[in-house]
């Protein structure tokens, strides 16, 4: 996560499960100063290495499924309390904000 070119947060984030097979979901709290900001988001995929047929069959299903870079950004206002959510969309296969009704 990138506020105005600044890295704000980094991690190594993987999905649960034996085969990293479940949907991942990914919960931090970035504190944001109030004011106007561009906030770019990258996720990257890493590829495991693995030798079974199995494990090289569930990586495909994977690289079918989501992308190997999602990115979004986008010029923000904060106010205090703000919360802003980000979640992803497997129909355009890219994420967007939610936004409260």
């Amino acid at each position: 996560v990138r506020r105005d070119g600044h890295i704000v947060a980094e991690h190594l984030v993987t999905p649960g499960g034996l085969r990293r097979d479940r949907p991942l979901y990914v919960f931090f709290e970035i504190p944001m100063s109030t004011g106007d900001a561009t906030i770019a988001v990258r996720f990257t995929r890493v590829e495991a290495d693995a030798d079974e047929d199995t494990e090289h069959e569930h990586r495909e299903e994977l690289t079918e499924a989501v992308p190997a870079l999602l990115t979004w950004e986008q010029h923000l206002s904060f106010t205090p309390g703000q919360v802003r959510m980000l979640s992803y969309d497997p129909g355009q296969r890219a994420l967007f904000e939610v936004r409260p009704h």
